[in-house]
């Protein structure tokens, strides 16, 4: 892999969706970005940070689907 962008402040970015693995974002702060192209199942998440609406985007990639509460 490439660059490390570890503990970065990586908020409000806007990144490609083939890009996710091109570099290393554990401990970032990815809130408030699109993160389309994110497979939680190939890139280490371990510390990141996100909004609570991120999670459907991610969870999306998991093949799960959210439904309204």
């Amino acid at each position: 892999r490439g660059a490390s962008f570890k503990e970065s402040d990586l908020s409000r970015g806007v990144f490609s969706e083939d890009c996710w693995e091109q570099f290393r974002v554990q401990g970032c702060d990815l809130s408030h970005s699109e993160l389309y192209g994110l497979d939680p199942r190939k890139i280490d998440l371990t510390g990141v940070k996100i909004c609570s609406w991120q999670q459907e985007q991610l969870l999306e990639q998991l093949g799960v689907i959210i439904v309204p509460d």
